[in-house]
Order: C-alpha cells, then sequence, then structure tokens
C-alpha cells in the first residue's frame, strides 16, 4: 500500500472561449453601379459605388465549390529589391499572422465547420489572395479575406516558427537539384538578384513585424479587384460581395511602384563552360537544365510567344523521345518556355533528373535534339 500521498482530481477540461467573430459588419452593404457582359473569356464584371471590381462567373466542373480571388496593389513592382525576398518568405506567413481581433488559432476555431483558405502570392504587378470555399461558406469565405484588407493582425505569435521555416527552405535548397540548379543559374546571370536565398541565419532573424511595411499599404489603402468564380448565382455572389468588399471606404489608386524593380536578364552571351553545383541530397541524383534565352513578353509579340509555345512542345516530345525512349536515362524529362510579360526575360528550358553519371550524356542530347 501506499501511504502519505495525496490525491485530488484534476479540473475538467473547458476549451478555450472566444469572442464572437468581429468582422461580420462592415457597414452598408455596396451598391451596383456598373455590370458588364465580357467575352472571350466570357465573365460578368460588376462595379460597385466604391470603385471595387467583381468578376462573376457561374461554373458547375466542381459541384458546391468556389474560387475566390482578392486582388489588389502592385506585386512585385512595390517590393524593394533587397527585401523581395522577405516578402516572399512572409507571404506564406502572414495569413497565419492573423487579424487585429483574432488570432490565426481563434479563427481556425470560429470558422471549424466552414470550409475556408486565406493564401497569399506575389505576381509580378499584384498581390493576390485565393481563397476555395463550398459555394454554402461563401460568405465566411469573404469576411475573412475582407478582413485581412482591412485589418491585418501581424501578430507576432507566428515568429517562433520562422526559425523552422528558415531550416526547411535552406535544406530545401540545399538538398533539392532542381531548385539548387534553378538557384546557380541566376547567382551566374545576376550575384545580385533579390531571389537568392540568403543565409539560414539571416532568414532564421526575420520577424513579422518587418514584413507590415511591406504589406500593410498595400493591404488596407489599393483598389481591390475580387473575382468569384464557381457553383454560385450571380445573386448570391453580388449578394455577398456587396456586404463585404462592396461596403469597404473607396480607395484611391497609388503608385507606388518601384522604377528599378530587379528582373531576370541574361548577359549577351552565354558562360564558356556549364555551370556546375552540388547538392547534398541523394547522391543519385543530379539536375541537368539547359536554357535558351529568348525575350521579354508583351502581348504585341504574342503570336511569336505562341510560336514558341508550340515549338516548345515538341521539343518537350523530342526530348521525351531521346532521352528516355532511346537512351533510358530519365522518366519524366521535361522542356517547357516561360515568357511571362513585362517580367523576367523568357527562355526555353530543358529539364532532366537523371543519375550524376549520365548528366553530360543528358545534357548533350538535349542539346542536340535543339539543333534538330
Amino acid at each position: 500500500s501506499v501511504t502519505g500521498v495525496q490525491t485530488c482530481a484534476l479540473p475538467i477540461y473547458e476549451a478555450p472561449k472566444d469572442a464572437a467573430w468581429a468582422y461580420a459588419d462592415f457597414g452598408k452593404a455596396g451598391k451596383v453601379k456598373q455590370r458588364i457582359e465580357m467575352h472571350d473569356p466570357d465573365f460578368t464584371r460588376i462595379v460597385f459605388a466604391n470603385g471595387v471590381v467583381l468578376n462573376f462567373k457561374h461554373t458547375e466542373f466542381e459541384k458546391g465549390v468556389v474560387d475566390v480571388r482578392v486582388r489588389f496593389g502592385w506585386g512585385r513592382r512595390e517590393i524593394p529589391n533587397g527585401q523581395y525576398f522577405l516578402a516572399s518568405f512572409g507571404s506564406g506567413l502572414l495569413p497565419g499572422a492573423g487579424l487585429g481581433k483574432h488570432s490565426w488559432t481563434e479563427m481556425g476555431r470560429l470558422f471549424a465547420d466552414r470550409g475556408w483558405e486565406a493564401k497569399l502570392r506575389i505576381d509580378t504587378d499584384a498581390f493576390v489572395w485565393a481563397g476555395e470555399s463550398a459555394d454554402t461558406a461563401l460568405d465566411s469565405q469573404l469576411e475573412i479575406l475582407a478582413a485581412y484588407m482591412v485589418d491585418p493582425g501581424f501578430r507576432t505569435e507566428v515568429d517562433p516558427r520562422i526559425p523552422t521555416a528558415a531550416d526547411l527552405i535552406d535544406k530545401a535548397y540545399r538538398t533539392n537539384p532542381e531548385a539548387l540548379a534553378g538557384d546557380a543559374l541566376e547567382r551566374a546571370v545576376d550575384p545580385k538578384s533579390p531571389n537568392l536565398i540568403p543565409p539560414k541565419a539571416e532568414m532564421a532573424a526575420w520577424r513579422v513585424k518587418q514584413l507590415e511595411p511591406i504589406f500593410r499599404p498595400a493591404l488596407t489603402q489599393s483598389p481591390i479587384e475580387l473575382t468569384i468564380v464557381g457553383d454560385v448565382t450571380e445573386e448570391d455572389a453580388v449578394a455577398q460581395a456587396a456586404r463585404t468588399f462592396g461596403a469597404l471606404p473607396p480607395r484611391a489608386p497609388v503608385d507606388r511602384r518601384h522604377a528599378d524593380t530587379w528582373f531576370l536578364r541574361f548577359p549577351a552571351s552565354a558562360p564558356s563552360a556549364p555551370i556546375r553545383v552540388t547538392h547534398e541530397g541523394a547522391p543519385e541524383k543530379a539536375a541537368v537544365q539547359v536554357y535558351w534565352p529568348l525575350w521579354v513578353a508583351e502581348p504585341k509579340r504574342r503570336r511569336e510567344e505562341y510560336a514558341i509555345g508550340l515549338l516548345a512542345r515538341i521539343f518537350n516530345d523530342e526530348v521525351r523521345h531521346r532521352v528516355r525512349e532511346d537512351m533510358g536515362k530519365t522518366y519524366a524529362p521535361e522542356a517547357r518556355a516561360a515568357m511571362p510579360d513585362f517580367d523576367d526575360q523568357g527562355y526555353l528550358v530543358a529539364a532532366v533528373t537523371t543519375s550524376p553519371a549520365d548528366a553530360d550524356a543528358v545534357a548533350a542530347a538535349e542539346i542536340g535534339r535543339a539543333h534538330v
């Protein structure tokens, strides 16, 4: 028997009590000022009195699913070059930094029975929130994204996750031959590229408050273009948009673009020797990437771009036939063209994952097929 031990009943567990959702009311629902039927592609454009634009299209590709996009600001063009990697890193953390009146954890509990998303990406000339929800949860999805546009939290609760995220990114670059090859290309083209991964210690020292001057002005001041596509009626989409984004105060356009935004530009002549780097991942894997620089894409050269796209498909078939079927050196070779408008210089690339012993033979085959 045990003596001299005092026991007591454990306290009954009580789930945390969250405050009521603070962003259900954005004010008086906005009025529709204009409705335009667009063609090629077909969709409806609706302009609210506060200037918010809604692009709407009803689809039934996925029953009961609705995609939402919120486009705002100047994206990459309004981020200082020296802060671009920080911004790219932080865009994945920003949703977890919550709202002014709710933490990310609270939001998860408040909407545990509702399907919603909040993902932020940086495009060349805009920031974009993306979310997918059920048609029955569109009201919550729009409330959450509108809340990020008026009261982003930049809460420090996310800071403890940053060193882990930095470690994962660093390892991904060092152990992934494809990622390391892309990084090596930019280092060779321009050692000062803002896309280059910083040292792990530098990333680990970043804090969420450093993101606030980068993102807050665009979030809270920029005009908004909203897109709703999916299995929802126009009537419901307009009604939900009107009471959220349509109810916000008008936003005047402000040009925050930087004149010196860095974009990839290839040198006039190629390096005299292949660029070789060593990864720290699986020793049986090697990446071979061969690039052919093109031009900076723009709409007036679209016909040429279509021709390059067709060439890329033909080249993709040729590389697959030669490297996979004839040589048996890889399973999934790829050739593709990348030509974003007014962005990085376009290029055609053949990319193959193979073994280190076969890398030179694969590179020669890729170049050879390109000249057939």
